[in-house]
Parts: structure tokens; C-alpha cells; sequence
């Protein structure tokens, strides 16, 4: 009887922890091309980069100014000047977050841009 409590705890928080998304945990690529398209594209059409034109959104700008890492992706896009307003501002969920990176890394990987 007292081996229950402890498998139902351990159940209960690795099904708790997996419910969390994460930056480091691949979203939601259709849902990140959703958002990309509406909330991004103008700015970073096609994967560019309109006010900074060499830091787009393709494999080497990424590998040579960011990386592409999830997680580091995020924290740059959570602490640039520039996406303050969409991230900072309360406009994209963290999961909102999440599932544009992993679009994006996506586009950058596969050559899709």
C-alpha cells in the first residue's frame, strides 16, 4: 500500500512537468507558422530581415549570431529592443514563443526560407 502513494506522486509530476512547454522542448510548428505569418512576417517575410538586413532568419545569419538552439533563440528574441513589444508586451504566450522558434528553426534547417 505504500508503494501506490509513491508511484501516483511520480506519475502525477512527470505528466505535470511534460504539460509545461519550454523553450528547450520543440513547439508547436503549425501553430508557429501561424503566428509567424500573422504577428511576424512583416518584418521577417520569407525569412529576412527588413530592419536588419544581414541577421535574418536563415541557417548561417542564425548559426553566426544567435546559434540554433532553442533556448537561446528565445532569450534573444525575449531580450531584443525590437520583439520587447511582442514578447515583453504581454502579446505572445510562452507557448506562443515556442512554437514560433521551433517553426522558424525549422524553416532555417530544412533550407525553407
Amino acid at each position: 500500500a505504500a508503494v501506490a502513494p509513491i508511484i501516483s506522486a511520480a506519475t502525477i509530476f512527470a505528466f505535470t512537468v511534460a504539460s509545461y512547454p519550454s523553450p528547450a522542448t520543440a513547439g508547436d510548428i503549425t501553430k508557429g507558422s501561424q503566428i509567424f505569418t500573422s504577428t511576424c512576417a512583416g518584418c521577417h517575410a520569407g525569412g529576412n530581415n527588413f530592419l536588419k538586413e544581414k541577421k535574418t532568419l536563415k541557417k548561417e545569419a542564425l548559426e553566426k549570431y544567435v546559434g540554433l538552439d532553442e533556448t537561446k533563440i528565445a532569450e534573444f528574441f525575449k531580450k531584443s529592443f525590437v520583439h520587447q513589444n511582442q514578447a515583453g508586451g504581454g502579446k505572445m504566450s510562452e507557448e506562443d514563443v515556442a512554437d514560433v522558434i521551433s517553426y522558424v528553426v525549422t524553416q532555417a534547417v530544412n533550407d525553407k526560407w
